[in-house]
């Protein structure tokens, strides 16, 4: 039996044949599991996704795509990588990144509003003894998400080192 796309990856091929829904690229945990789950399938593709969505939660931009799969594929060439490895070599700022000076732990867009809730909710339950949810300006209480940014934000300058660690808020949050 051999796939109907030709260079397709066995992940790929499995999942055309029995007709599931394969890894999602764009939902796998930015952790160590899921640049594993990724890296495992050998594909460049695939990792340039990976590694899109690490460079924007670390509140930078990709600005050259030939250059991303290029890194991609030299990455996944290089035996021993890991999840660290790859943020420390994003962290070098490549010339295929653009980091804004300006960059924010901020609801993200993407989450929906029940999980940022879910996040807001966690955060004043958790929250060191200088930090109060009770400060939101009014301006900043309209929504779960103008919420979030305010409180995000805030919590990351008290505590952030890591923005993978310190803005993700399992999902709800990005840099």
């Amino acid at each position: 039996m051999s796939p109907a796309t030709p260079n397709a990856t066995l992940p790929d091929a499995l999942t055309e044949v029995y007709g599931g829904t394969g890894i999602d690229t764009d939902v796998v945990p930015l952790t160590q599991v899921g640049f594993a789950e990724i890296a495992a399938q050998g594909s460049a593709l695939r990792l340039a996704v990976f590694t899109r969505r690490v460079v924007e939660h670390l509140g930078a931009e990709v600005n050259d795509e030939a250059a991303l799969v290029d890194f991609a594929e030299e990455f996944l060439a290089e035996s021993g990588r890991t999840f660290s490895s790859l943020v420390v070599a994003i962290s070098y700022k490549p010339a295929w990144t653009t980091f804004s000076a300006d960059a924010r732990c901020v609801a993200d867009p993407a989450a929906d509003a029940g999980q940022v809730g879910q996040a807001i909710s966690w955060l004043c339950g958790h929250g060191p003894a200088n930090f109060s949810c009770e400060d939101v300006p009014p301006s900043c209480a309209e929504d779960a998400f103008s919420t979030g940014d305010w409180l995000f934000s805030r919590w990351y300058n008290l505590v952030g080192e890591d923005p993978l660690q310190d803005c993700n808020f399992g999902g709800a949050a990005l840099y």
